[in-house]
């Protein structure tokens, strides 16, 4: 009985990339993991770069990668927001998530770390144009206040019925002694859509970190917190 013995080459990966560049109006410093639409289109945050009228280095922005319309192609940017650091927010850092709104077929949610209406961080809806070529729609849902509801709020998720779910770095109970933690130890906290047109969001603080709080008590489960 003859034996034979076959052989093959492993094919090589072969990686994509989008480099960003440090230009004028450019964003720079993509934060947090971007998403991925039907259509391949990504859509991120940029932590800086963009608009640098209200911060120093740029306040950042929200982007979308689309891909390349033939195989080899190269992947074009497309700046959907660029903030200015006032009511609007700066530093997105934790990318957005893919949500739905009335009227619209799709909207992004996301987190400014700076700045809004005290100081202290947003959290925003941003609603695609009717037309083509038009310009996106930033509406900010919620301006944190540093104080009991929290501070430099970060990544999101999206539970049942539309509510916004996430954590804030900071603010809540005070007497945090972390070196980057000076004043207090951050929140849970969720964010409901209004139950009615052109009503407001609901702000709710789920959870405040207490050092106090024996470390062998964790928060409740996000199925828990969603119940």
């Amino acid at each position: 009985m003859a034996c034979i013995t076959a052989s093959w080459a492993q094919p090589s990966p072969t990686l994509s990339y989008y480099s960003f560049l440090d230009t004028p109006n450019n964003c720079t410093g993509p934060s947090g993991t971007p998403v991925i639409d039907s259509q391949g289109i990504l859509y991120g945050t940029a932590y800086a770069g963009a608009s640098w009228t209200g911060c120093y280095g740029g306040c950042g922005a929200v982007y979308a990668i689309l891909p390349p319309s033939s195989p080899g192609g190269s992947w074009t940017e497309s700046m959907l927001y660029q903030f200015m650091g006032g009511l609007d927010g700066a530093n997105p850092e934790s990318g957005v998530v893919i949500g739905s709104a009335p009227g619209t077929p799709f909207v992004l949610y996301g987190s400014t770390q700076h700045d809004g209406a005290f100081g202290s961080g947003t959290i925003f809806q941003l609603t695609p144009p009717e037309a083509a070529g038009g310009a996106w729609t930033l509406t900010t849902l919620y301006s944190f206040t540093g104080t009991t509801d929290g501070a430099d709020p970060e990544a999101l998720l999206i539970g049942p019925g539309g509510t916004l779910y996430g954590s804030a770095l900071t603010g809540g109970v005070s007497g945090c002694s972390e070196p980057f933690l000076p004043t207090a130890c951050g929140t849970l906290f969720s964010l409901a859509p209004p139950q009615s047109p052109g009503g407001s969001w609901t702000s709710t603080c789920s959870s405040a970190f207490n050092p106090a709080t024996p470390a062998t008590t964790p928060p409740a489960s996000s199925s828990d917190a969603m119940a």
